[in-house]
């Protein structure tokens, strides 16, 4: 049986309960969602106790007194600020049900946490607040109903295969207030929608009757494309809608594929997801009516696949037979159907609380969240991730600094061979690793899209996959790096993964140009990045990696961005690879300073230049000239000199102070009198020590 279920493993130190709360509870207030199952001063809540009763455990109800309560009482009933103040005192609370409410009970779903296909789509459909119940082992889902509801035939019959319940009526649920991974807001549904969903579980099971004052529920009816479009534009953004069919694209800056997905996820939701459907009547639209979207069927079927695969919900049961809810053949407000987003409000937002955020490593990368790390070639990006696939597969320190949390890793790498991949695996295996506890894709041919993400998902299933590797970007598509819309694509293929709790980590390149001599960041790292802003735009960590040019055997590591924390300063890594043993590590050595390093670069070329032309004195002015900087007040050239001058590699004086020999050995135009000259130290040393740029 296939599970759905965020594919970060369950940590082994805590119980169920304790992972939704760290998981789940982020997404919406604790109890907020349970509040708004009926007014403030509505009596209907009660506080429950397990008793054992013939040798069965059974959850009786009870008032904060003590009392028991009664389901044909409702004097015995509570309000929930009445029965959350008493809960301390029982084993939990629970809502009777008065006709305002739909409660569907789904025992015996939940396997660690996760649940079936067939559950998943229940939910997905339902769109609803759903709660893990008090067993673990079982959901509730709640819906509020516009108008009072009466069911017959409660609990599905056992020859289904089903274990299902469902009131609104003369029974009470036990609420935890703990929501599932696929919770939504709790949402507000007419009665003929609320069948529509009950039968997702095979209601009816028994003839269900309506009370007089609800209305019945239109027909099933077939809508011609001439319909189709006349509904989607009296509906309620349906001018907005009319508008970029029609072609007008300012409301997304002149974007045409953010435009053209738009529009089809438009036509996903009125089409019951056809995809036939949907590009016959997006190509007959004015929108895309321009040849790229005429011509190209992979742009067109790239565009309706990401569409289809983001729709979580439609205006009808299927693609060709459409619901009309409304009434007067007019479109409701989204409300009594479904809002096409999770909406919560300013309150809401501020009364959430979120829980810490939770590393897959330390100050590095958040869990469940996509990260890069760039650099110019060969500067040592696939050692490092794969590193990191290592100490993560072990919950390990990366680097002997940085703490990691432990999950199966999936090393995705179509740029290098079998070969490779096993040469760098075995030199970076320590002492006391395990090989099995990552695993690799290599070499597949597969680019990203929809199906590539899709199939991802099913391998970190069978796998217990939690962390992503991807080696490297380029090598997993053939768009042009250059357009947004293209990237854009990409990344929310890659956002499919971490919406299912995967991290993701993606090695990708930098632009050529000078800085690639020398491995050094000029413009902060974010400018070097090969390709459009889309990509950094949408990674939540991005560092970068340089070899040192001077000293040799030492890598910069500079974090560049990052959401849930602040930064980290520059640090070293070591490179160490005894040659008996033929291992290859990265030990943190510490801090490092930006100033300082390119200082030290600079330092190099300097005394070249220095041990060149020894005889003679230069000014900063004369320096900047012969283009070691931009000016003679750059900053890097003032401290570099000041660096080698306490060194005594160079030695400084003012011009006055030099004898009328020594003033014609200053190369160029004479300077000011208190002018700083400098020249080559005879006696001073030459190299430059790495340690000293610590």
């Amino acid at each position: 049986m296939q599970l759905y279920h965020n594919t970060v493993p369950v940590p082994d130190t805590i119980n169920i309960y304790e992972w939704i709360d760290i998981r789940i509870v982020g997404s919406f207030p604790m109890h907020q969602q349970i509040r708004e199952l009926s007014a403030p001063d509505e009596k209907c809540w009660v506080n429950w106790r397990f008793v054992t009763r013939d040798g069965k455990l059974t959850k009786v109800p009870y008032m904060p007194n003590g009392q028991h309560a009664k389901s044909t009482d409702s004097s015995t009933w509570s309000t929930f600020d009445e029965a959350l103040a008493a809960q301390d005192r029982f084993d939990g609370i629970g809502i009777f049900f008065t006709g305002k409410l739909l409660g569907i009970d789904i025992d015996h779903c939940l396997v660690n946490g996760a649940v079936s296909r067939e559950i998943a789509t229940i939910v997905e459909k339902a769109r609803t607040y759903t709660e893990v119940s008090p067993s673990g082992a079982g959901l509730h889902l709640y819906l509020k109903l516009t108008e009072p509801m009466a069911l017959e035939g409660n609990r599905s019959p056992r020859e289904q295969g089903g274990d299902y319940e469902c009131y609104t009526a003369g029974r009470y649920f036990t609420v935890t207030g703990q929501p599932w991974t696929m919770s939504y807001p709790l949402r507000t549904v007419a009665p003929e929608e609320a069948l529509a969903i009950l039968r997702l579980i095979g209601y009816p099971w028994g003839a269900e009757t309506l009370t007089s004052t609800q209305t019945n529920p239109a027909e099933t009816v077939l809508l011609n494309d001439e319909v189709l479009l006349e509904k989607m534009f009296s509906s309620k953004n349906g001018a907005k809608i009319e508008a970029l069919y029609n072609g007008d694209i300012s409301a997304f800056g002149g974007d045409e594929s953010a435009a053209d997905a738009s529009l089809c996820s438009h036509l996903a939701f009125w089409t019951g997801k056809d995809a036939s459907r949907i590009t016959s009547l997006w190509l007959a639209s004015p929108l895309g009516a321009r040849s790229k979207t005429q011509d190209r069927k992979d742009y067109q079927e790239r565009t309706v696949n990401f569409t289809l695969a983001n729709c979580a919900e439609t205006f009808g049961a299927s693609s060709s037979h459409l619901v009309d809810i409304g009434q007067d053949n007019q479109i409701q407000d989204s409300q009594t159907y479904s809002l096409p987003f999770n909406v919560i409000s300013g309150p809401e937002l501020l009364a959430m609380s979120m829980p810490p955020v939770e590393w897959q490593i330390e100050s590095l990368f958040a869990k469940g969240t996509l990260n890069m790390i760039s650099a110019h070639p060969n500067q040592y990006k696939s050692w490092l991730v794969m590193r990191m696939a290592l100490s993560v597969a072990h919950g390990s320190l990366l680097f002997n600094e940085f703490e990691t949390t432990r999950c199966n890793v999936l090393y995705v790498n179509e740029e290098d061979n079998c070969a490779e991949n096993k040469r760098r695996y075995r030199k970076l295996l320590q002492d006391g690793e395990q090989a099995d506890r990552v695993f690799f894709v290599i070499e597949s041919g597969r680019k990203i899209d929809v199906k590539w993400a899709t199939d991802i998902l099913q391998v970190a299933e069978a796998r217990n996959i939690g962390f992503v590797i991807l080696d490297s970007l380029s090598a997993l598509h053939l768009e042009n790096e250059n357009e947004s819309h293209s990237m854009q694509f990409i990344m929310d293929n890659l956002r499919i993964l971490i919406r299912k709790g995967l991290t993701v980590l993606f090695t990708h390149h930098h632009r050529k140009g000078k800085d690639e001599e020398n491995g050094e960041q000029s413009d902060g790292g974010m400018n070097m990045v090969r390709g459009s802003t889309a990509i950094t735009a949408a990674v939540h960590s991005h560092i970068t990696c340089h070899e040192k040019k001077t000293g040799g055997g030492y890598l910069v590591i500079s974090q560049h961005k990052l959401k849930a924390a602040a930064k980290l300063k520059p640090f070293m890594l070591r490179i160490v690879e005894p040659s008996m043993e033929g291992l290859i590590s990265f030990d943190y050595v510490g801090h490092y300073n930006d100033d300082m390093g390119a200082a030290d670069a600079m330092g190099a070329k300097l005394m070249l230049h220095f041990r060149e032309y020894k005889n003679e004195y230069f000014t900063r002015k004369r320096l900047a000239e012969l283009k070691f900087a931009t000016s003679a007040e750059d900053k890097t050239l003032r401290l570099t000199l000041k660096n080698l001058v306490d060194k005594h590699q160079l030695e400084s004086k003012e011009y006055t102070e030099l004898s009328d020999a020594d003033k014609k050995l200053v190369l160029g135009k004479s300077p000011r009198s208190n002018t700083i000259v400098y020249r080559f130290a005879a006696d001073g040393p030459i190299d430059i020590d790495v340690s000293d740029i610590f």
